[in-house]
């Protein structure tokens, strides 16, 4: 019980400097386990976690702890979700950020997608 509360409130605080620098949202082509999130997290010097019904990383991706990437997956499906300041402004309906690295780039901060062709 003491670990959902802190994964509640680390997640509340996340969202709020999430939003403070404009971060956006996507889903994340394909499934990824805990096991393939957890080694992508420590390449790039995240935090893993593991808490409840999901697991993910959290990562400092900007200067003096401003902006926030984060990648959060929900057991039994390993459906993923990522956040980062260059994934795209938000929307209503998340776009999906494809490729087997995608959660990589996305702890990364270049999930940013490409321009619309005319």
């Amino acid at each position: 019980m003491r670990k959902s509360w802190v994964f509640i409130i680390a997640l509340v605080i996340v969202g709020f400097l999430a939003g403070a620098s404009w971060a956006g949202k996507v889903n994340l082509s394909g499934t990824h386990s805990p096991s393939e999130i957890k080694g992508t997290c420590s390449e790039v010097g995240g935090t893993p976690y593991d808490v409840g019904n999901n697991y993910g990383c959290t990562k400092d991706c900007g200067e003096g702890g401003v902006d926030f990437c984060s990648v959060n997956c929900k057991k039994g499906s390993q459906k993923c979700t990522g956040q980062c300041p260059k994934c795209g402004e938000r929307e209503r309906t998340l776009p999906t950020l494809g490729g087997a690295d995608a959660p990589s780039r996305v702890l990364k901060d270049s999930g940013a997608r490409p321009s619309k062709r005319y």
